[in-house]
């Protein structure tokens, strides 16, 4: 029947002759690639990763493929291979490796903040000229509130009812913080003048800068406005 003839050309057709055809194919390749791997790796005599491998091939034969020729002349014990770490530490190293980046952008956002701070503070005035503009707006806003209180103590201005009232309600507010802080610095300054004499006492407060309303001739209980209202 000529079925020799006739069984090849069937296998053709349903393709297991092309099967075969490739896989020769496949093994002629890799003959090919292995040894030209093997050739390289010898020539140059140093170690190569597979990526290194790979390229420094200019990529003539696939990742995949120059992978499976060093592991396959690795284990013919044709060159020697070493592993370094494991693919999970190396995910580990790479999630590691990312949050660093990230940290590192937000740390070099953060020093642009405080360097553009620093610079502001540096354009900025110094403490004496900041001391110097303070001691200014305080000598003409006390010089106003002393022309004010002039005018009413000599009768060229006299309070009207509705001033005195707006001005009881202002310094109820000023007195309520005055009574608070006085009452906070005595009994500081009671536990820090205690083994003081009244000299060394007195000498400290001078030195520290600071004046009681005793020594300025203020008394908490007298009202300022007394006498200033017109009747």
């Amino acid at each position: 029947m000529g079925g020799g003839g006739g069984g090849c050309e069937r296998l053709s057709e349903d393709g297991t002759l092309s099967k075969m055809s490739k896989a020769k194919k496949q093994k002629t390749d890799d003959d090919e690639a292995s040894a030209a791997i093997l050739k390289y790796i010898q020539a140059q005599n140093r170690p190569y990763s597979t990526l290194d491998v790979f390229t420094n091939l200019h990529q003539k034969y696939g990742k995949t493929q120059v992978t499976k020729v060093l592991a396959q002349l690795a284990e013919n014990k044709e060159i020697t291979a070493k592993t370094f770490g494991n693919p999970e530490a190396a995910r580990e190293m790479d999630a590691k490796i990312a949050a660093l980046k990230e940290d590192l952008i937000g740390l070099r956002s953060e020093v642009s903040a405080k360097e553009k701070a620093l610079a502001s503070l540096t354009n900025s005035q110094t403490n004496d000229g900041l001391q110097s503009t303070l001691e200014s707006l305080t000598q003409e806003q006390n010089q106003k509130l002393q022309d004010r209180l002039d005018g009413l103590r000599n009768g060229s201005r006299k309070l009207t009812v509705a001033d005195k009232q707006k001005a009881d309600k202002q310094l109820e507010v000023f007195r309520k913080h005055w009574r608070v802080r006085k009452a906070l610095f005595r009994d500081a300054w009671n536990t820090i003048s205690e083994t003081l004499d009244r000299k060394k006492a007195k000498d400290m407060l001078e030195d520290m800068g600071i004046e009681t309303d005793e020594a300025a001739g203020v008394s908490f209980d007298k009202d300022p406005l007394d006498g200033l209202m017109e009747m």
